[in-house]
């Protein structure tokens, strides 16, 4: 299963990495911040999951 936070936060890394002239309001960047931590706090989770 994939997260949709994913998908479109790896969308905005494609573009930005590859489309020349892009930039990302702070409004739209501010706004992805808590999905995005909360996503990697779960995947942090899951690798103490599996050390232990």
């Amino acid at each position: 299963m994939t997260s949709p936070i994913f998908n479109d936060l790896f969308e905005r890394r494609q573009e930005g990495d590859y489309v020349d002239f892009v930039r990302f309001e702070e409004s739209q960047v501010r706004s992805w911040m808590p999905q995005a931590e909360a996503f990697v706090e779960i995947v942090a989770s899951l690798f103490s999951a599996g050390r232990q």
